[in-house]
C-alpha cells in the first residue's frame, strides 16, 4: 500500500488554530502532511520573512510529531516570481515517488481552484483533499488583533502566542 502525503500550502502569516484544524482533518485521510509555507505567494500577499514563518509553523505543528513535516521546498523553487501549486506538486512527487500526493484545500481555495495556474493539469495528476472550515480563524484576524492590542490567545496555538505577538508587533514585513 502506498503512503499518502497531503500537501498543505499556505502563507502561514502567522499559523493559526484554523490551520491546525485543517491539518487535523487531513490526517484522518493521509499518512503524513507536508506543510509548505509560501516563499513567493501567487496572489502577491505581503508576508513576514520566509524563515520566520517556517519557524513559526514548525513550533505551531510540532504537536503532531513526525506526521506533520514543515518543508522549505518553495525556497528552492523560487525563480524570481510566484511559486505555483502546479510547480510545487510535481517536485514533491519527484521526492516522494512511491507515494500518493494529495493537495489539501480549504473551502476558499477549493471554490477558486479553477483560477489556480494550470488547475486542470493539477486535477488530472494529483488528488484534492477538501477540508472544511470548522474554525474560522484567519491570519488577517490575528494580525489585526495584535495591531489593535486585542488578545490572540484562542486564535493561534499556545506554543507560539508570545513569538507571534513579538514578530507581528515589529514594524517590518
Amino acid at each position: 500500500m502506498k503512503n499518502r502525503i497531503g500537501v498543505f500550502g499556505s502563507a502561514l502569516n502567522p499559523p493559526t488554530n484554523g490551520h491546525v484544524d485543517a491539518i487535523e482533518q487531513a490526517l484522518c485521510f493521509v499518512d503524513q502532511v507536508l506543510v509548505v509555507p509560501s516563499y513567493s505567494h501567487a496572489f502577491g500577499k505581503e508576508m513576514k520573512p520566509f524563515n520566520v514563518r517556517v519557524n513559526l509553523a514548525k513550533a505551531a505543528f510540532e504537536q503532531f510529531g513526525d506526521r506533520v513535516i514543515v518543508s522549505d521546498i518553495e525556497r528552492s523553487l523560487y525563480k524570481g516570481g510566484p511559486v505555483y501549486t502546479c510547480d510545487l506538486l510535481p517536485e514533491i512527487q519527484k521526492i516522494h515517488s512511491d507515494s500518493i500526493i494529495a493537495f489539501i484545500c480549504g473551502p476558499d481555495n477549493l471554490l477558486g481552484f479553477s483560477h489556480f495556474k494550470n488547475s486542470a493539469d493539477v486535477l488530472e495528476r494529483f488528488q484534492i483533499l477538501s477540508v472544511t472550515e470548522r474554525k474560522a480563524v484567519r491570519s488577517t484576524l490575528v494580525r489585526s488583533n495584535i495591531q489593535n492590542g486585542k488578545t490572540i490567545n484562542n486564535l493561534v496555538p499556545q506554543s507560539i502566542i508570545k513569538t507571534v505577538q513579538d514578530v507581528y508587533n515589529e514594524k517590518t514585513t
